[in-house]
């Protein structure tokens, strides 16, 4: 039996102890989780589900920033095979095809190849296909009405795909797609996937005893639908890159200051204790020191050369440095968790700061030395001479302290993490009101058709991308997210009156701050008439209509969880208590996600000196 499925078991146990606790079981070595579900709302017995978000931290990784010593060979075996990548896209791709990648370079400025840094390994393709097979079985239990067939789900649009712009998100979204509708032949003899390799490895069954969905079978080169699409924006209109580009200025200065704070300096101190981490410090910090002064002579040369030639052009965005663009959105790569020493300007030029004219006095951090350790770990690699699984569990105690106290700053969680809770909260509030529609006259465009029949939002991230989304919900637990985690925001349907006609207790009574939200079901009533909002000031807002007039008043509420664990929300007037259930108002969501975006992200992110000259 795999492990994934032995801590499977166990989660089972603790589930069956206390239906409120549904967390999945955490790995000490720091490991993948499984998607486990939470049971329906327990005060809610007549609840249905109309909707479900999953944001996915992507599988187990090659190391983004490897260890000196750490090379392409050592990680050969576990490397996905042009084959195998092949199948994936036969599931999944990207629309439009071939969008600009982030770890598109295959060498950096030295000619060294890097093809390999933070990729998706077997491994991690498995922990991501039993995520989607998991979801399918939990989803096939519920009344959500997500078709059963790949075919129906392409036909009704009943599932949307979004994936940031690097290869490992994009192929564990598709690895999660070939476990949520498995690719069938028309050999059903035989049980094998679409990557050539029989189920039962560790993080993946052959057979969920709980599905009654088809087993996944071979794939057929030929096909008579064709893959999900799955959406790849821009770096900089990603909501699931907590600082895209490091354009944000604000937000790194805070994190700067907040990383100077005295506990996030005592906890690393706490893991240079060990003599075998303080000397793997010391190699990565030889290591980069040699890669900065070679990229410094070589800018030197190109600027020296452009010079002569008197035409200097700026850098375009396709020449930045090769670890800001391979780590994009990994937290714990030191382009993101340490901004790069270099400012890059409006007119595209970069200029050197004081920490570059330094950079020889500035020691890697907890993070950035914990990161290829902890994916080494993950696979069963060697570590480094003297470093043990209570080493990297005791630097990765120190990354989990610098974020915890970056995320109880309230303005910079906002910049992080509050653009993606305004797309999940606006989101869901556009399906409920599309479904509420009926289909009536002025309700046949497009986008209205399609949040009508969307059952499935599938959010495929980071480890930044959660921490983020947890920070600005003020839940982040204080456990970095592993490999395969997932966080839920599910949109539920609540009757607000019995079958007597009275007000079921605790249901529709809004808090003050909320304001009105009447949607009429009646074919005649306008999209306008049906979403109209009053003003903040007095009043409430409820995402409520009726079914038939005068029978059923049914309210729309959300829960967010976390891993399996439904999560508190002290930003969202009138949630219930997890054992009970755990929902809050989708209105009063809405209202929190609203205050918690920044109105103007662009002015927002302005350092602080240059805001105040305003």
């Amino acid at each position: 039996m795999g492990t994934t499925s032995r801590r499977s078991d166990a989660q089972a146990e603790t589930r069956a102890a206390d239906p409120s606790n549904s967390s999945v079981t955490k790995d000490p070595r720091g490991g993948a989780v499984t998607f486990v579900p939470a049971p329906p709302p327990a005060a809610h017995p007549g609840a249905r589900l109309a909707f479900v978000q999953v944001l996915t931290r992507h599988g187990d990784r090659t190391s983004i920033n490897p260890l000196p010593n750490e090379t392409r060979e050592q990680w050969r075996s576990l490397l996905l095979s042009e084959e195998e990548q092949a199948a994936l896209a036969l599931n999944a791709a990207p629309s439009p095809a071939n969008p600009a990648l982030l770890d598109a370079r295959r060498v950096d400025a030295d000619g060294e190849d890097i093809s390999w840094h933070g990729q998706l390994t077997k491994q991690g393709l498995e922990q991501l296909v039993h995520t989607g097979s998991a979801l399918r079985a939990w989803l096939a239990a519920t009344d959500l009405g997500l078709p059963a067939s790949r075919a129906d789900a392409l036909a009704s649009a009943a599932v949307k795909i979004r994936a940031t712009g690097t290869r490992r998100t994009v192929q564990s979204a598709q690895a999660m797609m070939a476990g949520l509708y498995p690719p069938v032949s028309e050999n059903r003899d035989e049980n094998r996937d679409a990557f050539g390799n029989a189920f039962g490895g560790d993080g993946v069954r052959k057979r969920d005893a709980a599905s009654d969905g088809p087993r996944a079978e071979p794939a057929e080169p030929a096909r008579s639908f064709p893959p999900f699409p799955i959406e790849v924006r821009d770096r900089f209109r990603e909501s699931m890159f907590p600082n895209p580009g490091m354009a944000c200025a604000r937000q790194t200065e805070l994190m700067r200051a907040l990383d100077g704070d005295v506990l996030v300096l005592d906890a690393e101190a706490r893991a240079w204790e060990s003599e075998a981490l303080s000397a793997v410090r010391a190699e990565v910090h030889e290591r980069n020191v040699l890669k900065r002064r070679r990229e410094k002579e070589k800018r030197r040369e190109k600027e020296k050369a452009a010079e002569m030639a008197e035409a200097v052009e700026a850098p375009s965005d396709g020449a930045s440095d090769a670890e800001t663009r391979s780590g994009e959105g990994e937290s714990s790569v030191a382009s993101v968790a340490e901004p790069s020493v270099f400012t890059k300007h409006a007119d595209g030029k970069r200029s050197s700061t004081k920490s570059d004219r330094n950079f020889t006095s500035r020691l890697p951090s907890a993070t950035s030395v914990w990161e290829p350790l902890q994916a080494r770990l993950n696979h069963g690699l060697a570590l480094p001479r003297g470093v043990t699984s209570r080493d990297v569990a005791r630097i990765r105690e120190a990354a989990e302290v610098r974020y915890v106290n970056r995320a109880t700053n309230a303005e910079g969680a906002a910049l992080a993490g509050g653009r993606l809770l305004r797309e999940l909260a606006e989101e869901s509030h556009e399906v409920v009101v599309a479904s509420a529609a009926r289909g009536g006259e002025g309700d046949t465009s497009v986008s209205r058709v399609g949040k009508k029949s969307l059952k499935l939002s599938v959010f495929s991230g980071h480890d930044s991308s959660i921490l983020a989304l947890l920070a600005v919900l003020g839940a982040f637990p204080g456990e970095w997210p592993p490999v395969a985690s997932t966080v839920l925001v599910e949109t539920w349907l609540v009757d607000e009156r019995g079958g007597d006609g009275a007000r079921v207790p605790g249901v529709g009574r809004p808090h003050w701050s909320e304001r009105t939200i009447s949607i009429a079901s009646s074919s005649s009533s306008t999209t306008k008439e049906r979403d109209v909002l009053a003003s903040d000031e007095g009043g409430s807002r409820r995402d409520s209509f009726h079914s038939k007039a005068g029978e059923k008043e049914t309210k729309a509420m959300v829960r967010v969880l976390f891993n399996g664990a439904v999560l508190p929300l002290a930003g969202c007037a009138g949630q219930e208590d997890a054992k009970k259930g755990g929902l809050c108002s989708l209105a009063a969501f809405r209202e929190m996600a609203r205050r918690r975006d920044p109105e103007d992200y662009k002015k927002a992110c302005q350092p602080r000196e240059q805001r105040a000259r305003l």
